[in-house]
Order: C-alpha cells, then sequence, then structure tokens
C-alpha cells in the first residue's frame, strides 16, 4: 500500500508513519521543515498554500495530520489557524480525492460542548472554542467527498511528552504543589491505538463519520494520581479543584469526554479500549526516564 501522511513530523504523523512503515506500507511524508535526506520526505506547508504541492504518483490513501490543535494557538490567531485547519484542509482534500486517493481526516470530540454523555455521529454539533468551531466546519466542507473521505472524530491522544503531563513531573521534581480538576474528564486514546485504528479505517474504506474514544472517562485528578503513583510521590501533594465555574475554563470544560462508538465496533469489531489500558504505555515511557534519571 502507498500512503502519503501530512503533517508526518507531528504529535500524531509521526506515530502513523511509524505503524504504517511497520507494517510494510511505503509511505511519503511531508513537512514544513525537511530535515532528512530522504526522497519520501516532500515540503509543504499547509499555511502558504497546497495548490502547488505535487501529489506522489499512485497514492491510494492520505493521512491529514497537519492543523493547529491547541484551544490556546486557535483562540489566539483565528485567521491563520482556520487557513490551516480548515480552508487548505479542504483545498487539500478536494485535490486528493480528484487525484483517486482515499483520504483520512482526523477530526476531534471538540465538535461536542461535553455536556451530553457519549455523543452519536448524529447528536448535533455543539462546539464550545475556535478549536472546536473550526474541526465542525472542516467536517462541513469535507462531507460532499464521502464516499472517498473517512472523518474520524477523536478523544484526546495523551503521549508522555504533552505539555501537561511534562508540567506536572517537573512540579513533582521541584517540589511543588499540582492543581488539578476533579470534575473536567478526559477519555484518554494512546498513539499507538490511535495509529492502527486510523490504518484500520482506510486499509477497509470506512468512509463517512466514525468515532473513538476510551470506553469511559477518567478526571484530570484521577490522572494525576496515577503520575503520583508512577514517580512514587505522595498523593497529598496534588491539589483537586472545579473547573465548571470558572470562565476562563469555558471553551474546554468537559463533564463528560467519551463517545459512541458502535460504528467501529460494527464494521471492525473495534472495541474502545480501557482508559487506563490507553495510558499504560504513556506511564512506562514516564517510568523508564525517571528510573533513569536515578541511576
Amino acid at each position: 500500500m502507498k500512503a502519503l501522511v501530512i503533517g508526518a513530523d507531528g504529535f500524531l504523523g509521526s506515530s502513523l508513519v511509524h505503524h504504517l512503515e511497520q507494517m510494510g506500507w511505503e509511505v511519503f511524508k511531508t513537512s514544513r521543515r525537511i530535515t532528512k535526506q530522504d526522497d519520501h520526505y516532500l515540503p509543504l506547508d499547509i499555511e502558504n498554500g497546497v495548490a502547488d504541492f505535487k501529489i506522489p504518483d499512485q497514492i491510494e490513501i492520505a493521512f491529514l495530520c497537519a492543523s493547529v490543535t491547541t484551544t490556546a494557538q486557535c483562540e489566539r490567531n483565528k485567521e491563520r489557524s482556520s487557513i490551516i485547519n480548515v480552508e487548505e484542509t479542504a483545498h487539500i482534500v478536494r485535490r486528493l480525492v480528484e487525484y483517486g486517493a482515499f483520504v483520512v481526516f482526523p477530526s476531534s470530540s471538540a465538535v461536542f460542548d461535553g455536556t451530553i454523555p457519549y455523543p452519536t455521529v448524529e447528536t448535533p454539533y455543539s462546539p464550545t472554542g475556535t478549536y472546536g468551531e473550526q474541526k465542525v466546519e472542516a467536517e462541513r466542507k469535507l462531507l460532499p467527498y464521502i464516499p472517498h473521505v473517512a472523518i474520524v472524530r477523536m478523544s484526546k491522544i495523551i503521549g508522555s511528552n504533552i505539555p501537561l503531563l511534562v508540567k506536572w513531573e517537573e512540579q513533582f521534581f521541584t517540589h511543588q504543589p499540582i492543581t488539578c480538576y476533579e470534575d473536567f474528564m478526559l477519555s484518554p486514546l494512546s498513539k499507538s491505538h490511535i495509529a492502527k485504528y486510523l490504518t484500520d479505517i482506510a486499509t477497509h474504506r470506512i468512509s463517512g463519520i466514525t468515532q473513538i474514544s476510551a470506553s469511559c472517562d477518567i478526571s484530570y485528578r484521577d490522572l494525576a494520581y496515577r503520575l503520583a503513583d508512577v514517580l512514587q510521590i505522595d498523593r497529598n501533594r496534588i491539589v483537586a479543584t472545579q473547573a465548571a465555574q470558572r470562565p476562563e475554563m469555558r471553551s474546554t470544560f468537559r463533564a463528560h469526554a467519551s463517545l459512541d462508538c458502535s460504528i467501529l465496533k460494527k464494521k471492525l469489531s473495534i472495541l474502545p479500549p480501557d482508559p487506563w489500558e490507553a495510558l499504560e504505555i504513556t506511564f512506562q515511557e514516564i517510568a523508564k526516564k525517571h528510573n533513569s534519571l536515578q541511576t
């Protein structure tokens, strides 16, 4: 299978490339910064437009992993993030579909406001911030290209290097208290889980909107407690607080985070992973790093 991963050096794209190459796929990769002498690396900065990008010959599958994903960046620069997350995303999808490729577009649970448990693909949109609004707009622009497009809504992807966990680790080791929310939920997925799910969806051409999350929610307090256990640090250093009433949390707060995943269960026999199973790889990486620093 010959694939194109747009945004191959990002958090999701790099993991997807690794998985596809392990599966024996021939993978072409785009990046804003080409640092390797590799014929399969192609320069592409979506912000500057995709009209002149040459699609590699005989590409069968394309994954769109290039986007502005942090809420703060989207809020600070709505025009720039919209160009990347909406306008040029739709442009490259149109070109890829016209070329004959099947396109996988990772979307987000941020298209919902988190007030309803396990929303389905039919649940009305209810974004609360710019990032979610841009995902909604992108989905609407891509819907006409079904059955040549898969829109995959995902809950939060966790890795050992995400800013929140890095910040918490630093605070633990500098003897600072950790403040976290006991009412703010997440439904964590690992990068390896997502890479496999996206590959399966592409391989079987599961078009339309699908959703994947962990099987249930956990709170950020639960996540902090588990990190403290991994690092062998007293849980009493964690200060739990409420997010629901904080005005600055309005656009990101989630009382519910997990999604209805029945379509993938029906079509691919994929069951949502247990949230702690999804986090185990992340915690193993953190524990390994911690142990190496102590030796």
